[in-house]
C-alpha cells in the first residue's frame, strides 16, 4: 500500500459518494486492455491481495477483497471497471502467506505456474497483472475460516502510537488471529489517499467492528486519551464492553517486557 503523490491523478476519477466503499468494495478498476483482464463476465470473482509495509517492517500479505462481478464497464482511456456486486467484501487483516504459496494460475495459452513462485519477493512481483486461478477452493477455505475466528480491533493515535500498533497487529497475525486495523480494514481512498469521506459512516463502522471484537487492544501512547482523541471514545466503549486490552509503550512496561492488563 501505497500514498501516491498527487491525489488529483486521473486514474483515481470516478465518482463515490462520501459514504461509499464502507461495507464492501463498489469496484475493481484495472488498465489492462488485454489477457486475462479482457475475459472477465459477471459473477466471475476478483480476489484482491494487498500488504502493508512499514518503517518498521512489513506484515505478511493478506486477501483484502473479494469482487463478485456485477457488471463490466469500459473505462475511458483504456481498461475496465468491473463493478461489485452486493456480495462483495472486504476482509479482515490475516496473514495469508501459506495460502498464497500453494495456488496455481494457468494462462491464455492453457499452462499451469504458481501463483507466487518466488516467495523471497513480495507478493506485489507476481500480481502485477490479473491473473486465473486453477481452483479457488483454498480461498474458500480461507474465506470460512476467517468467518469462525474472533475479531481483535486496534484502537490507537496515529499521531504517537502507530508504530506500536504495528508491533501489535504483526504478533497478533504471527500467532494466526484476525485483526481490524485501520490502515487495512478502511476504503483505500481514505487510508491511503486521504480524501473527503463521510465522518458517519466511518463512525458508524469503526464502532460495529468494535462492538464485534472479542478483544479491543487499547494502544496507549501519551496523546491517546488526548480529549480530541477519537481513541479515548474506542477505549470508553471497549471497557463498557469488557473487551478492554491494555498495551503500554515500551519505555512504560516493567522489566518482563510485558504491558499489564
Amino acid at each position: 500500500m501505497k500514498i501516491p503523490e498527487k491525489v488529483s491523478d486521473p486514474w483515481f476519477h470516478h465518482y463515490q459518494r462520501r459514504g461509499d466503499g464502507f461495507e464492501r468494495p463498489t469496484r475493481h478498476t484495472t488498465q489492462r486492455q488485454s489477457g486475462m483482464a479482457a475475459i472477465v463476465q459477471p459473477g466471475d470473482r476478483i480476489w484482491i491481495v494487498s500488504q502493508i509495509f512499514s518503517p518498521w517492517g512489513e506484515l505478511p500479505p493478506g486477501i483484502d477483497a473479494c469482487v463478485v462481478v456485477a457488471s463490466v464497464k469500459r473505462r475511458r482511456g483504456g481498461g475496465f471497471h468491473f463493478m461489485a456486486a452486493p456480495s462483495s467484501r472486504w476482509f479482515p487483516l490475516m496473514d495469508a502467506q501459506n495460502l498464497l504459496s500453494k495456488l496455481s494460475t494457468v494462462n491464455t495459452a492453457g499452462e499451469k505456474r504458481k501463483l507466487w513462485a518466488d516467495t523471497g519477493k513480495p507478493i506485489g512481483h507476481s500480481l502485477q497483472s490479473m491473473r486465473r486461478l486453477v481452483s479457488a477452493k483454498g480461498l474458500r477455505d480461507w474465506e470460512r475460516k476467517s468467518n469462525l475466528l474472533p475479531l481483535n480491533f486496534i484502537s490507537y493515535r496515529i499521531y504517537d502510537g502507530t508504530a506500536l500498533a504495528f508491533k501489535t497487529v504483526l504478533e497478533l497475525l504471527q500467532s494466526g488471529e484476525k485483526v481490524f486495523w485501520d490502515r487495512w480494514c478502511l476504503p483505500r481512498r481514505l487510508a491511503e489517499r486521504r480524501e473527503r469521506v463521510s465522518g458517519g459512516a466511518l463512525d458508524m463502522l469503526l464502532m460495529r467492528q468494535l462492538r464485534s471484537a472479542a478483544l479491543v487492544w487499547c494502544i496507549e501512547s501519551p496523546l491517546y486519551d488526548h480529549p480530541k482523541s477519537y481513541a479515548r471514545k474506542e477505549c470508553a466503549a471497549a471497557k463498557n464492553l469488557g473487551t478492554y486490552k491494555q498495551v503500554l509503550p515500551l519505555q512504560m512496561m516493567g522489566e518482563a517486557g510485558k504491558a499489564p492488563c
